[in-house]
Protein backbone atom coordinates (compact mmCIF):
# COMPACT_ATOMS: atom_id res chain seq x y z
CA UNK A 1 0.00 0.00 0.00
CA UNK A 2 2.85 2.56 0.93
CA UNK A 3 4.22 1.85 -2.27
CA UNK A 4 1.12 2.10 -4.75
CA UNK A 5 0.58 5.49 -2.55
CA UNK A 6 4.48 6.39 -3.53
CA UNK A 7 3.85 5.71 -7.38
CA UNK A 8 0.00 8.25 -6.93
CA UNK A 9 2.71 10.92 -4.93
CA UNK A 10 4.94 10.65 -7.79
CA UNK A 11 2.37 11.07 -10.43
CA UNK A 12 0.54 13.48 -9.18
CA UNK A 13 4.16 15.76 -9.40
CA UNK A 14 3.97 15.34 -12.61
CA UNK A 15 0.85 16.68 -13.03
CA UNK A 16 1.02 19.61 -11.04
CA UNK A 17 4.38 20.76 -12.57
CA UNK A 18 2.56 19.92 -15.96
CA UNK A 19 -0.40 22.37 -14.99
CA UNK A 20 2.45 24.77 -13.81
CA UNK A 21 3.83 25.24 -17.01
CA UNK A 22 1.33 27.44 -17.30
CA UNK A 23 2.40 29.38 -20.50
CA UNK A 24 3.43 32.50 -19.65
CA UNK A 25 2.99 34.35 -22.99
CA UNK A 26 -0.37 34.03 -23.32
CA UNK A 27 -1.07 37.02 -22.42
CA UNK A 28 1.60 38.28 -25.28
CA UNK A 29 -0.07 36.28 -28.14
CA UNK A 30 -3.68 37.21 -27.18
CA UNK A 31 -2.97 41.24 -28.30
CA UNK A 32 -0.19 39.61 -31.46
CA UNK A 33 -1.15 40.90 -35.12
CA UNK A 34 -1.06 38.27 -37.34
CA UNK A 35 1.36 37.73 -40.33
CA UNK A 36 -1.81 35.39 -41.21
CA UNK A 37 -3.68 38.36 -41.32
CA UNK A 38 -1.60 40.32 -44.00
CA UNK A 39 -2.06 37.81 -46.56
CA UNK A 40 -5.78 37.45 -45.85
CA UNK A 41 -6.46 39.96 -49.43
CA UNK A 42 -4.66 37.22 -51.33
CA UNK A 43 -6.62 34.62 -53.35
CA UNK A 44 -7.08 31.94 -51.03
CA UNK A 45 -7.70 28.18 -52.20
CA UNK A 46 -10.27 27.28 -49.93
CA UNK A 47 -12.96 29.55 -51.35
CA UNK A 48 -12.49 28.09 -54.72
CA UNK A 49 -14.65 25.55 -56.10
CA UNK A 50 -13.33 21.89 -55.57
CA UNK A 51 -12.98 20.97 -59.20
CA UNK A 52 -12.46 25.18 -60.81
CA UNK A 53 -15.65 24.86 -62.07
CA UNK A 54 -17.70 27.67 -61.06
CA UNK A 55 -21.08 27.73 -60.08
CA UNK A 56 -20.94 24.30 -58.33
CA UNK A 57 -21.72 24.02 -54.75
CA UNK A 58 -18.12 24.52 -52.62
CA UNK A 59 -17.22 21.39 -50.27
CA UNK A 60 -15.94 22.81 -46.99
CA UNK A 61 -12.38 21.52 -46.17
CA UNK A 62 -11.56 20.21 -42.43
CA UNK A 63 -10.85 23.18 -40.07
CA UNK A 64 -11.63 25.76 -42.72
CA UNK A 65 -14.43 26.96 -40.59
CA UNK A 66 -12.39 27.65 -36.86
CA UNK A 67 -9.04 26.16 -35.86
CA UNK A 68 -7.21 27.29 -33.13
CA UNK A 69 -4.75 24.46 -32.51
CA UNK A 70 -2.94 22.74 -35.75
CA UNK A 71 -1.35 19.35 -35.33
CA UNK A 72 1.07 19.03 -37.61
CA UNK A 73 1.62 15.54 -38.10
CA UNK A 74 -0.81 12.81 -38.00
CA UNK A 75 1.66 10.31 -36.10
CA UNK A 76 0.73 8.69 -33.11
CA UNK A 77 2.32 11.70 -30.90
CA UNK A 78 0.33 14.19 -33.17
CA UNK A 79 -2.85 12.42 -32.85
CA UNK A 80 -2.17 11.55 -28.96
CA UNK A 81 -1.73 15.32 -28.67
CA UNK A 82 -5.02 16.09 -30.45
CA UNK A 83 -6.63 13.63 -28.15
CA UNK A 84 -5.09 14.83 -25.02
CA UNK A 85 -5.98 18.96 -26.31
CA UNK A 86 -9.76 17.51 -26.38
CA UNK A 87 -9.40 15.99 -22.83
CA UNK A 88 -8.30 19.01 -21.57
CA UNK A 89 -11.43 21.15 -22.60
CA UNK A 90 -11.53 22.52 -26.59
CA UNK A 91 -13.77 21.74 -29.10
CA UNK A 92 -12.57 18.97 -31.30
CA UNK A 93 -13.76 21.06 -33.96
CA UNK A 94 -11.36 23.80 -33.71
CA UNK A 95 -8.49 21.35 -33.63
CA UNK A 96 -6.76 20.47 -37.17
CA UNK A 97 -4.59 17.36 -37.93
CA UNK A 98 -2.76 17.95 -40.93
CA UNK A 99 -0.82 14.40 -42.30
CA UNK A 100 1.30 14.48 -45.25
CA UNK A 101 0.49 10.85 -46.07
CA UNK A 102 -2.97 8.56 -45.82
CA UNK A 103 -3.33 7.01 -42.42
CA UNK A 104 -2.75 8.06 -38.79
CA UNK A 105 -0.87 6.84 -35.93
CA UNK A 106 0.84 4.64 -38.73
CA UNK A 107 4.57 5.28 -37.27
CA UNK A 108 3.12 3.27 -34.06
CA UNK A 109 3.96 -0.13 -34.94
CA UNK A 110 7.32 0.65 -35.37
CA UNK A 111 7.42 2.35 -32.10
CA UNK A 112 8.56 -1.29 -30.34
CA UNK A 113 7.04 -3.60 -28.50
CA UNK A 114 7.33 -2.89 -25.04
CA UNK A 115 6.71 0.45 -22.94
CA UNK A 116 9.46 1.55 -20.01
CA UNK A 117 8.26 2.16 -16.82
CA UNK A 118 10.25 2.07 -13.62
CA UNK A 119 9.25 1.63 -9.86
CA UNK A 120 6.01 1.09 -11.17
CA UNK A 121 2.83 -1.11 -9.26
CA UNK A 122 3.82 -4.28 -11.59
CA UNK A 123 7.34 -4.32 -10.50
CA UNK A 124 6.43 -3.99 -6.82
CA UNK A 125 4.29 -7.06 -7.10
CA UNK A 126 6.93 -8.80 -8.90
CA UNK A 127 9.33 -8.12 -6.07
CA UNK A 128 11.47 -6.55 -8.83
CA UNK A 129 13.91 -3.67 -7.38
CA UNK A 130 13.85 -0.65 -9.46
CA UNK A 131 14.53 3.16 -9.06
CA UNK A 132 14.29 6.28 -11.80
CA UNK A 133 17.75 7.13 -11.52
CA UNK A 134 18.43 3.72 -12.67
CA UNK A 135 15.69 3.60 -15.38
CA UNK A 136 17.47 7.54 -16.57
CA UNK A 137 21.32 5.95 -16.34
CA UNK A 138 19.95 3.35 -18.85
CA UNK A 139 18.49 5.86 -21.17
CA UNK A 140 21.55 8.10 -20.97
CA UNK A 141 24.16 5.03 -22.00
CA UNK A 142 21.74 3.86 -24.27
CA UNK A 143 21.55 7.34 -26.61
CA UNK A 144 25.64 7.37 -25.62
CA UNK A 145 25.44 10.32 -23.06
CA UNK A 146 24.17 12.58 -25.91
CA UNK A 147 20.46 12.61 -24.81
CA UNK A 148 18.79 15.98 -23.81
CA UNK A 149 19.08 15.75 -19.58
CA UNK A 150 15.69 17.43 -19.19
CA UNK A 151 14.29 15.56 -22.01
CA UNK A 152 15.49 12.31 -21.07
CA UNK A 153 14.70 13.08 -17.02
CA UNK A 154 11.32 14.21 -18.07
CA UNK A 155 10.52 10.97 -20.30
CA UNK A 156 11.78 8.76 -17.34
CA UNK A 157 9.39 11.05 -14.59
CA UNK A 158 6.39 11.04 -16.75
CA UNK A 159 6.75 7.39 -18.05
CA UNK A 160 3.82 6.17 -15.02
CA UNK A 161 1.50 8.66 -16.16
CA UNK A 162 2.03 7.87 -20.03
CA UNK A 163 0.78 4.27 -19.34
CA UNK A 164 -2.24 4.79 -17.79
CA UNK A 165 -3.06 7.55 -20.22
CA UNK A 166 -2.52 4.71 -22.97
CA UNK A 167 -4.62 2.09 -20.35
CA UNK A 168 -7.61 5.21 -20.46
CA UNK A 169 -7.79 4.25 -24.39
CA UNK A 170 -8.02 0.52 -23.43
CA UNK A 171 -4.44 -0.48 -24.23
CA UNK A 172 -3.48 -3.30 -22.28
CA UNK A 173 -0.10 -4.32 -20.81
CA UNK A 174 1.46 -7.69 -19.60
CA UNK A 175 3.84 -8.12 -17.21
CA UNK A 176 7.29 -6.50 -17.03
CA UNK A 177 10.48 -7.83 -18.84
CA UNK A 178 13.98 -7.35 -18.32
CA UNK A 179 15.26 -6.45 -22.37
CA UNK A 180 18.65 -5.63 -23.76
CA UNK A 181 19.94 -2.81 -22.30
CA UNK A 182 18.11 -2.26 -19.26
CA UNK A 183 19.30 -2.94 -15.57
CA UNK A 184 15.88 -4.43 -14.30
CA UNK A 185 12.64 -5.83 -15.62
CA UNK A 186 10.85 -2.65 -16.35
CA UNK A 187 9.78 -2.98 -20.24
CA UNK A 188 5.52 -3.81 -20.43
CA UNK A 189 4.67 -6.04 -23.26
CA UNK A 190 1.01 -5.65 -25.26
CA UNK A 191 -1.25 -8.01 -23.60
CA UNK A 192 -3.67 -10.12 -26.01
CA UNK A 193 -1.85 -7.85 -28.82
CA UNK A 194 1.52 -6.89 -30.00
CA UNK A 195 1.64 -3.59 -28.37
CA UNK A 196 2.64 -1.16 -31.04
CA UNK A 197 -0.99 -2.68 -33.02
CA UNK A 198 -2.86 -1.64 -29.80
CA UNK A 199 -1.53 1.85 -29.69
CA UNK A 200 -2.38 2.59 -33.35
CA UNK A 201 -5.98 0.65 -33.08
CA UNK A 202 -7.01 3.02 -29.93
CA UNK A 203 -5.47 6.16 -31.48
CA UNK A 204 -7.41 6.30 -34.44
CA UNK A 205 -10.41 4.68 -32.63
CA UNK A 206 -10.53 7.65 -30.46
CA UNK A 207 -9.57 10.40 -32.78
CA UNK A 208 -12.49 9.06 -35.06
CA UNK A 209 -14.73 8.90 -32.06
CA UNK A 210 -13.71 12.71 -30.92
CA UNK A 211 -14.82 13.88 -34.97
CA UNK A 212 -11.66 15.69 -34.70
CA UNK A 213 -10.80 17.43 -38.37
CA UNK A 214 -7.81 15.60 -40.56
CA UNK A 215 -6.15 17.20 -44.30
CA UNK A 216 -4.52 13.64 -45.43
CA UNK A 217 -1.88 14.00 -48.25
CA UNK A 218 -1.38 17.65 -47.29
CA UNK A 219 2.03 19.55 -46.25
CA UNK A 220 3.12 22.31 -44.01
CA UNK A 221 5.48 24.80 -45.89
CA UNK A 222 5.52 27.66 -43.17
CA UNK A 223 5.23 28.75 -39.68
CA UNK A 224 3.91 32.53 -39.52
CA UNK A 225 4.24 34.51 -36.62
CA UNK A 226 2.51 37.71 -34.90
CA UNK A 227 5.27 40.63 -34.30
CA UNK A 228 5.57 39.61 -30.81
CA UNK A 229 6.77 36.37 -31.86
CA UNK A 230 4.25 34.00 -31.09
CA UNK A 231 1.87 31.81 -33.55
CA UNK A 232 -0.46 32.89 -35.59
CA UNK A 233 -1.12 30.84 -38.25
CA UNK A 234 0.32 28.08 -40.51
CA UNK A 235 0.81 27.79 -44.38
CA UNK A 236 -0.65 24.48 -45.80
CA UNK A 237 0.20 22.84 -49.23
CA UNK A 238 -2.43 20.17 -51.04
CA UNK A 239 -2.61 19.59 -55.02
CA UNK A 240 -0.38 22.35 -55.62
CA UNK A 241 -2.70 24.77 -54.01
CA UNK A 242 -1.04 26.86 -51.04
CA UNK A 243 -3.47 28.31 -47.84
CA UNK A 244 -3.50 29.93 -44.78
CA UNK A 245 -4.73 28.61 -41.73
CA UNK A 246 -5.30 31.40 -38.89
CA UNK A 247 -4.26 29.68 -35.09
CA UNK A 248 -3.04 30.35 -32.15
CA UNK A 249 -1.21 27.20 -31.83
CA UNK A 250 0.86 24.65 -33.45
CA UNK A 251 2.03 20.79 -32.53
CA UNK A 252 5.12 19.93 -34.85
CA UNK A 253 5.55 16.28 -35.01
CA UNK A 254 6.61 15.60 -38.72
CA UNK A 255 10.19 15.29 -38.94
CA UNK A 256 9.65 16.95 -42.53
CA UNK A 257 9.27 20.40 -40.77
CA UNK A 258 12.94 20.32 -39.14
CA UNK A 259 13.98 23.04 -41.59
CA UNK A 260 11.03 25.36 -40.70
CA UNK A 261 12.82 25.06 -36.86
CA UNK A 262 16.49 26.22 -37.88
CA UNK A 263 16.40 29.11 -36.33
CA UNK A 264 15.38 27.40 -33.00
CA UNK A 265 17.24 25.00 -30.52
CA UNK A 266 18.07 21.47 -32.14
CA UNK A 267 20.66 18.79 -31.73
CA UNK A 268 22.31 17.81 -34.72
CA UNK A 269 22.68 14.80 -36.70
CA UNK A 270 26.33 13.28 -37.56
CA UNK A 271 26.16 15.08 -41.02
CA UNK A 272 25.94 18.82 -39.11
CA UNK A 273 22.46 19.08 -40.05
CA UNK A 274 19.77 19.64 -37.63
CA UNK A 275 17.71 15.91 -36.26
CA UNK A 276 16.10 16.94 -33.70
CA UNK A 277 13.82 19.57 -31.54
CA UNK A 278 15.16 20.45 -28.51
CA UNK A 279 11.47 21.19 -26.08
CA UNK A 280 10.89 22.43 -22.46
CA UNK A 281 9.31 19.82 -19.97
CA UNK A 282 5.99 21.36 -21.64
CA UNK A 283 7.01 20.23 -25.06
CA UNK A 284 7.38 23.78 -25.89
CA UNK A 285 9.92 24.74 -28.35
CA UNK A 286 12.87 26.91 -27.22
CA UNK A 287 15.28 29.89 -29.03
CA UNK A 288 18.16 29.54 -28.69
CA UNK A 289 20.76 30.92 -26.47
CA UNK A 290 22.60 30.70 -22.69
CA UNK A 291 20.81 28.52 -20.54
CA UNK A 292 19.47 31.63 -18.55
CA UNK A 293 18.52 33.62 -22.07
CA UNK A 294 16.19 30.45 -23.83
CA UNK A 295 13.17 31.08 -23.77
CA UNK A 296 9.92 29.32 -25.22
CA UNK A 297 8.24 30.18 -28.67
CA UNK A 298 4.42 31.50 -27.25
CA UNK A 299 2.26 28.91 -28.86
CA UNK A 300 4.53 26.28 -30.17
CA UNK A 301 5.10 22.73 -29.13
CA UNK A 302 6.84 19.88 -30.62
CA UNK A 303 6.59 15.96 -29.91
CA UNK A 304 7.04 12.03 -31.31
CA UNK A 305 9.60 11.83 -34.09
CA UNK A 306 10.58 15.51 -34.64
CA UNK A 307 12.43 15.74 -30.84
CA UNK A 308 13.37 11.81 -30.82
CA UNK A 309 16.87 12.86 -31.81
CA UNK A 310 17.18 14.97 -28.72
CA UNK A 311 15.05 12.70 -26.19
CA UNK A 312 17.21 9.48 -27.04
CA UNK A 313 20.93 10.50 -27.96
CA UNK A 314 22.45 8.39 -30.14
CA UNK A 315 20.23 5.69 -29.51
CA UNK A 316 17.15 4.58 -28.09
CA UNK A 317 16.60 2.28 -25.08
CA UNK A 318 14.28 -0.44 -26.25
CA UNK A 319 11.35 0.78 -24.99
CA UNK A 320 11.05 4.25 -24.80
CA UNK A 321 10.46 4.97 -27.94
CA UNK A 322 6.78 4.44 -27.03
CA UNK A 323 7.72 6.26 -23.62
CA UNK A 324 8.21 9.28 -25.54
CA UNK A 325 5.54 9.35 -27.87
CA UNK A 326 2.90 9.22 -25.27
CA UNK A 327 4.36 11.47 -22.63
CA UNK A 328 5.72 14.52 -25.09
CA UNK A 329 2.78 14.02 -27.50
CA UNK A 330 0.08 13.92 -24.20
CA UNK A 331 2.19 17.20 -22.70
CA UNK A 332 1.98 19.23 -25.83
CA UNK A 333 -1.38 18.70 -26.00
CA UNK A 334 -2.14 19.49 -22.52
CA UNK A 335 0.00 23.09 -22.76
CA UNK A 336 -0.80 23.65 -26.41
CA UNK A 337 -4.65 23.65 -25.02
CA UNK A 338 -3.87 25.48 -21.38
CA UNK A 339 -2.27 27.67 -23.76
CA UNK A 340 -5.50 28.67 -26.46
CA UNK A 341 -7.73 29.05 -23.40
CA UNK A 342 -5.77 31.44 -21.51
CA UNK A 343 -5.02 33.42 -24.91
CA UNK A 344 -8.52 33.68 -25.84
CA UNK A 345 -9.24 35.20 -22.43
Amino acid sequence: MKKKLMVLLASAMVLASLAGCGNNNAEEASGASSEAEETAGAADPAMESTDGTAGEEEVEKPGEEKTELVIAGGDAAGVAAAIQAVSEGMDPSAILIVESGDELAADAAGKGSFFNESDSDQQFEAGIEDSYDSFLADTRKAGGDENDTAMAEFLVESASEARVWLEGLGVKFGAPEQREGSSAARSLPGAGEELGVQVEKALKAKAEELKIPVRYNTSVVKLLYGDDGAVSGIVLSADGKEETIDCLAVVATDPELLPLFEELKTVNGADGNAAGVVVTSCAEAIMPGSEEEEKAVPGLYAAGRIIEAAAHGAGALEGNEMVSMAVYGMTAGTEAAIYIGDASR
